[in-house]
């Protein structure tokens, strides 16, 4: 799948589970979430082995509609160890030249980190796709509509401390993707049926306000 066929399903899928824990059983919490239904599993490098989990997901979801990508993708030499593991995307807090060459080359989804207009311009440049509000937690949703004020042709993605009270309020904003991490990774405590109880319930938050949002121009 090609970065051009995976934007619409990015897109569509609307829901990422970002992975970043040093629980011994992160496979596990990684399988548990997609039972609950969400589809999109970004593992961050951040994370011992995590490109041997890459790996590993990748082969077993391959003949399914899940996808699997690589976080906190620093560096072209990090991107293409990840892309070589089965990563279908890479995302990143900053925005690199070099990274988005070396996807650009193996035509992998890049979704680089922005956080002001100059950051847009750059990333508009060089033809990506969607663009990572990061962190969100320094913004308010309203800050979607001020971008989008000189720049209507960009998707956002929001991250960072994305949880059940805000996540509508980003998507009502425009948002179109919504990137959530502990609230996932903090239920292993409760079992592994927690998990997939939270991984529903944001599946339904979605949902509920997928129609309410803003749309690309």
């Amino acid at each position: 799948m090609n970065k051009n066929m995976l934007v619409p399903k990015m897109l569509e899928n609307k829901l990422v589970a970002v992975i970043r824990t040093d629980s011994p059983h992160v496979k596990e919490i990684v399988e548990h979430i997609i039972q609950g239904g969400v589809k999109v599993i970004e593992i961050t490098l951040t994370m011992e082995n995590s490109l041997e989990l890459i790996k590993n997901l990748q082969a077993e979801y391959k003949n399914s509609d899940v996808l699997i990508g690589a976080g906190t993708v620093l560096d072209p030499v990090s991107a293409r160890l990840a892309i070589n593991c089965g990563a279908k995307f890479i995302v990143a807090p900053v925005l690199d030249n070099a990274v988005a060459e070396i996807c650009n080359l193996y035509d992998v989804l890049y979704i680089p980190g922005i956080s002001n207009p100059n950051d847009i311009h750059r990333a508009l440049k060089l033809g990506l796709h969607i663009l990572k509000l990061f962190p969100a937690s320094a913004f308010s949703p309203s800050i979607i509509k001020d971008f989008h004020g000189p720049f209507p042709q960009a998707d956002f993605m929001i991250s960072g401390k994305v949880n059940e009270e805000t996540i509508g309020l980003w998507m009502k904003a425009g948002a179109r993707v919504v990137c959530v991490g502990s609230a996932f990774t903090n239920a292993e405590k409760n079992g592994y049926d927690a998990i997939e109880a939270v991984s529903r319930k944001f599946v339904t938050l979605v949902k509920m306000n997928e129609n309410k949002g803003g749309t690309s121009l």
